[in-house]
């Protein structure tokens, strides 16, 4: 009987000595596998201008029209600055900003403060570059209009 009872015993350790590392091999071995489907969006912008050929003379207006297009697949904020090509230009000459909407902020960057999607065109950023009486360029300048874009993913507003 004694012989019986050992028997049962080691049997059933056996079973949950088993039992349990069937258990234990599916802890560990269990794995997933998933792929990660996902596609960049690409956030650019055209800069649309229109610049007639005008000569240079003190006090005049040059029509100098500058927007830009999103041209990307995400919706974005856009920031831009103007650099001109001389201080004496700088200093010579005066730019007529277009709208409301575009900010100037401490960093030199002008930023406009809607989000602008696909295929959107922002307002005006420039509409003309003024000629001062006084101190006006000697030479030709250029204006050089530099643009940067961020998507606008979850953000409220360009501060974000």
């Amino acid at each position: 009987m004694k012989k019986k009872v050992v028997c049962g015993c080691l049997a059933a350790v056996l079973f949950l000595m088993v039992w349990g590392m069937q258990e234990s091999y599916g802890w560990f071995s269990d794995r997933d596998v998933r792929a990660n489907r996902f596609c960049p969006g690409e956030n650019d912008v055209e800069i649309q201008e229109e610049f007639p050929d005008s000569t240079v003379t003190p006090g005049a207006e040059l029509k100098k029209e500058v927007a830009f297009t999103n041209t990307g697949t995400v919706p974005c904020y856009v920031r831009a600055r103007y650099d001109f090509s001389s201080l004496e230009a700088e200093e010579g000459t005066e730019v007529q900003m277009g709208s409301e909407t575009w900010k100037k902020e401490a960093d030199g960057y002008y930023y406009y403060q809607r989000c602008v999607q696909p295929g959107e065109r922002t307002e005006l950023f420039m509409t003309a570059v003024r000629i001062n009486d006084k101190g006006s360029p000697t030479e030709d300048f250029s204006l050089t209009i530099y643009t940067e874009t961020v998507q606008s993913g979850n953000h409220t507003d360009i501060t974000d």
